[in-house]
């Protein structure tokens, strides 16, 4: 949470389990998570920002989720050849991106995205 203090934006990357959920990767914006939660040991990304406003009384960054699907979760297995090749087009999609800490840029991405589908 601290790392998100000055940030321009902020990149949660997320292996959706099941695969089945994303087919290739999805790329969102991300809001806020008011729900109630009793620990801060997994959060979800809006529960994350929504945690940051309520603790430092501050107005998080932008954030955006690029969720890949994941098929096989134990420790020291190989991706699966789906999730290879997802992680292979998220990189392609979201590489320029990182060169830029302009959250307008990324909501363009974002738009463009969501008029091709």
């Amino acid at each position: 949470m601290l790392d998100c203090i000055d940030a321009g934006l902020v990149l949660f990357i997320d292996a959706t389990e099941g695969g089945t959920k994303v087919d290739n990767f999805e790329f969102q914006q991300q809001g806020f998570d008011n729900g109630v939660f009793h620990s801060t040991h997994a959060l979800s990304p809006g529960q994350l920002l929504s945690h940051y406003k309520r603790v430092l009384k501050l107005q998080p960054p932008p954030a955006f989720v690029l969720a890949v699907p994941g098929e096989v979760f134990e420790l020291g297995s190989e991706m699966s050849a789906h999730t290879r090749r997802s992680c292979e087009s998220a990189w392609k999609f979201i590489a320029p991106l990182l060169k830029c800490n302009e959250p307008a840029v990324w909501l363009d991405r974002l738009m463009e995205i969501k008029h091709s589908k």
